[in-house]
C-alpha cells in the first residue's frame, strides 16, 4: 500500500486492480484494528476482575490478622 502511494504522481489515477488492492488492505487494517480494540477491552475486563479479586484477598487477609 505504501509502495503504491509513493510511486503514484498526485495527478495520476490508479487502475481498478490497484484500487481494489488498496481497498482490500484498508479493510484488512480496519478488521485488525477492530480485533485489537476488542482484545484491549477483554484485557481491561480481565484486569478489573483480577484487581477486584486482589482487593478481596487483601481484605480477607487483613480480617484474618485481627
Amino acid at each position: 500500500m505504501f509502495h503504491l502511494a509513493e510511486n503514484v504522481e498526485k495527478d495520476q489515477k490508479l487502475n481498478k486492480e490497484a484500487l481494489n488492492r488498496l481497498m482490500e488492505l484498508k479493510d484488512m487494517f480496519s478488521k485488525k484494528y477492530e480485533e485489537m480494540l476488542k482484545r484491549e477491552r477483554e484485557i481491561m475486563e480481565i484486569k478489573a476482575v483480577l484487581e477486584r479479586a486482589n482487593s478481596k484477598i487483601e481484605y480477607l487477609n487483613l480480617r484474618n490478622r485481627k
